[in-house]
């Protein structure tokens, strides 16, 4: 969190302090994920942003619920990182209950836009756990059988939204 919140280091990033952000994926740090989207949104320093959004994408991969619960209620007030965030949540295991609930809420609010309903259904369910190279975690590994049965839970919850009425102003885009 210091190193996040030093300034000069943000604005002039070595190689180290890059490779450093691997430690909030090690130690499970999703309080810092408020921080690491205005990361996101920095326009100006490209690498710190690059490192911000690659540390969410893994934080998403372990430990889904927790982040989802910081995500998806940001996500409406943060148009700027709408695409993004909505490719996070696409990561989202919907067999796990807690997570099919954010998945569910986010979608289901107003304010979602048609570009990120399209990145989410586009991406959905997102299987791709190869991000990047780390300094001390590794990268996920899913077996092809838990892909396919994740595979399969996506498609019957698709096929139960595109039959509940909650979504039917989402049905075209889900199918």
């Amino acid at each position: 969190a210091e190193m996040l919140h030093n300034a000069a280091w943000r604005a002039a990033p070595t190689t180290g302090y890059l490779e450093a952000f691997d430690l909030i994926v090690h130690t499970r740090n999703t309080d810092l994920a408020p921080l690491l989207l205005d990361l996101c949104a920095d326009q100006a320093n490209r690498a710190t942003r690059h490192a911000a959004f690659l540390t969410l994408d893994r934080l998403m991969l372990v430990a889904p619920e927790p982040v989802l619960r910081i995500l998806v209620p940001v996500a409406s007030s943060r148009p700027d990182l709408g695409l993004m965030l909505s490719n996070m949540v696409a990561r989202a295991d919907v067999a796990d209950a807690a997570q099919r609930r954010w998945v569910e809420t986010y979608l289901l609010d107003e304010k979602r836009t048609a570009a990120e309903l399209k990145g989410f259904c586009d991406t959905f369910p997102n299987g791709n756990f190869r991000i990047s190279n780390n300094l001390v975690t590794e990268s996920a590994v899913v077996s092809p059988d838990e892909m396919k049965n994740r595979d399969r839970v996506a498609v019957a919850v698709i096929e139960s939204w595109s039959n509940d009425p909650r979504f039917s102003r989402l049905k075209d885009a889900l199918l």
